[in-house]
C-alpha cells in the first residue's frame, strides 16, 4: 500500500484520501484565559442589558453574522439594537454559560437563555410567560477584542413558549 502526502493536509493511503491534522511553525496558539476574557465580558453586557459595556469588548471592525444565510451581517450598532429589542421584550433576560471551548482564536459558548416575556418581542405582545431556550455562539478574538460572532439561538422553542408557534411533538 502506498502513502502519498497531498497539498492542504490531505493524505492518500492506497485508494483512500483523508484530511490529516497539519502543524506548521506559522500557527499561533492563544492563551485560553486571554482569549476567553473578552467573551466573558460580552455575556456580562448581555446579562446586564447594557450594550454600552461592549465598547471595549468589540473590535472597531466587529462583524456579527446573521443566524441564517438569509439575514445580513451586522456591526456593533446592529448587535446593540438586537440587545435592546430583546431587552424590551424580556427585561430579565439571562444567558447562562453551560460550557466554553477555546480553540486558537475561537471561543465556542453553549448556553441557556431564560427570562420572562413582559414586553413586545418579534411582533408578539407580552404574555408574562417564562422562556427558556438554548443557544450556541462562536466568537473570534484578536488583540483582546471580539472581532466576529456567529449566534444560533433556538428561537423556535421560545416562540412556541410565548404562543407564536404551535406546540410541536
Amino acid at each position: 500500500m502506498t502513502t502519498t502526502i497531498l497539498p492542504h493536509g490531505l493524505v492518500k493511503i492506497g485508494a483512500m484520501t483523508i484530511l490529516a491534522a497539519v502543524m506548521s511553525t506559522s500557527v499561533a496558539f492563544s492563551d485560553d484565559a486571554a482569549t476567553l476574557a473578552p467573551v466573558e465580558r460580552f455575556y456580562e453586557a448581555f446579562n446586564s442589558q447594557n450594550p454600552t459595556l461592549l465598547g471595549d469588548v468589540l473590535a472597531p471592525d466587529f462583524v456579527v453574522h446573521g443566524t441564517s444565510p438569509s439575514l445580513p451581517d451586522g456591526n456593533a450598532a446592529a448587535l446593540g439594537q438586537a440587545f435592546q429589542a430583546f431587552a424590551g421584550g424580556v427585561p430579565d433576560l439571562n444567558y447562562e454559560i453551560l460550557s466554553t471551548h477555546v480553540s486558537g482564536d475561537f471561543v465556542t459558548v453553549r448556553g441557556t437563555v431564560t427570562g420572562t416575556h413582559t414586553g413586545p418581542l418579534f411582533g408578539m405582545p407580552a404574555t408574562g410567560t417564562k422562556v427558556e431556550f438554548g443557544a450556541i455562539d462562536i466568537h473570534r478574538v484578536a488583540d483582546g477584542q471580539v472581532v466576529e460572532s456567529w449566534h444560533v439561538e433556538d428561537f423556535a422553542t421560545m416562540l412556541r413558549q410565548i404562543g407564536a408557534l404551535p406546540s410541536g411533538n
